[in-house]
């Protein structure tokens, strides 16, 4: 791995999730996936860059790096695997399941957010699901938790 395209990938991953951004800038997103058909341990460094940048606390910036993990999910083996192994940081980060640890403001990315990190998940679910028991379980214990989510919003909204 060159130092120098290890740099790029990180200066890439960076301009690529800035809070101020509302989208992945095509020329950038362009730039970062020729640099990582070059090799396997470029595409590792991505993953570890983007659970960095999914640990931000800003919601749009973590918004930013599901939707660059899904892009890259979608095109690399590789991407999929070291993602795999790091798929209940995933959620955590950017779906905000646990009281104890919500997603970060402002509130209208954080929900932007969540809506994406579930959709993404659902998809390679769809696509990979029988290879990657994570993104199946995680779907599983989505299923319930919406159905009790749903039950107490009844039981509890209802009788206000």
């Amino acid at each position: 791995m060159d130092f120098r395209e290890v740099q790029q990938v990180g200066t890439l991953v960076a301009s690529l999730t800035q809070a101020q951004s509302t989208q992945l800038d095509p020329e950038l997103l362009s730039k970062l996936k020729g640099l990582l058909r070059c090799s396997d341990e470029l595409v590792e460094y991505t993953q570890a860059r983007l659970m960095d940048r999914l640990a931000a606390n800003n919601a749009q910036a973590r918004k930013l790096s599901v939707e660059l993990c899904d892009v890259l999910f979608s095109r690399s083996k590789c991407f999929r695997r070291a993602l795999a192994g790091q798929f209940s940081q995933f959620v955590e980060l950017s779906v905000g399941h646990k009281p104890d640890k919500p997603l970060p403001p402002p509130a209208a990315a954080a929900v932007a957010l969540r809506e994406r990190a579930l959709e993404a998940v659902e998809k390679w679910h769809e696509a990979w699901g029988l290879h990657y028991p994570q993104a199946r379980t995680w779907r599983a214990w989505h299923a319930v938790s919406a159905m009790w989510h749903y039950v107490w919003h009844i039981a509890v909204v209802g009788a206000l």
